[in-house]
């Protein structure tokens, strides 16, 4: 007994460092393999952005295409390389736009304008990911979709071009009411314009600061970004 035991166990240790050569022989031919496919995928995609720059009315139809693909599909596949292509890539040879309007995943009766896409300049984005995904820090829009109920108040301090806000517009109901504050002119101005986007939803825009008390607050203009 302690002969074939000892011949067993001999047997299983032999056997150990097989398995691990092949485990990473494996993962190392995979590697190879997806390392290749990155890099063929590159040379494409380099070669296809310089014939898109020349042509934007079929930039934007590519950029269609992968907007629906990737709001639609349920397949998660390529998804995270398709984003970063589109960011990255794809958007900034297209034309300065600001004529998308998109629905939103959460609530697809809430439309929203999205605002400075395409050139060169940083894109907003905000307007970058509810263009692509319809949908804007998940986490936070499932948190604000389980606490609000029909007739409740929500206060959005910082409203940026209404996201949230109509979000809980169509969450809280005609019995609700929703005060979105934001105090950026610029911006304040785009939260008017997809507050009217949505004339089915009641939410109540102020241009102002918030603050413990009542006066006046200086606000700093960003390099990129005129108030």
């Amino acid at each position: 007994l302690r002969a074939s035991f000892a011949r067993s166990r001999t047997t299983a240790a032999s056997d150990q460092p097989r398995t691990r050569t092949t485990r990473s022989l494996e993962s190392a031919v995979e590697f190879h393999a997806q390392t290749m496919l990155a890099r063929l995928l590159g040379r494409w995609f380099d070669s296809a952005l310089v014939i898109l720059g020349r042509h934007p009315p079929l930039a934007r139809r590519l950029l269609g295409a992968l907007v629906a693909y990737l709001r639609l599909t349920p397949i998660r596949l390529g998804q995270r390389s398709l984003l970063a292509f589109c960011t990255r890539s794809l958007l900034p040879t297209l034309p300065p736009f600001d004529d998308a309007v998109v629905p939103l995943r959460a609530c697809e009766a809430v439309r929203l304008r999205c605002f400075q896409l395409g050139g060169s300049h940083k894109a907003d984005i905000l307007s970058e990911w509810l263009l692509l995904t319809g949908v804007w820090q998940p986490a936070l829009t499932s948190y604000l979709l389980r606490a609000l109920s029909p007739g409740d108040t929500l206060i959005d301090v910082g409203a940026n071009t209404g996201y949230f806000a109509l979000l809980g517009a169509a969450r809280v109901g005609s019995r609700g009411s929703v005060v979105a504050v934001e105090a950026c002119p610029r911006t304040h101005e785009r939260l008017v314009a997809n507050v009217a986007l949505n004339p089915g939803l009641t939410v109540e825009a102020v241009q102002a600061a918030a603050a413990d008390a009542e006066g006046e607050l200086t606000l700093y203009q960003h390099k990129r970004e005129p108030l």
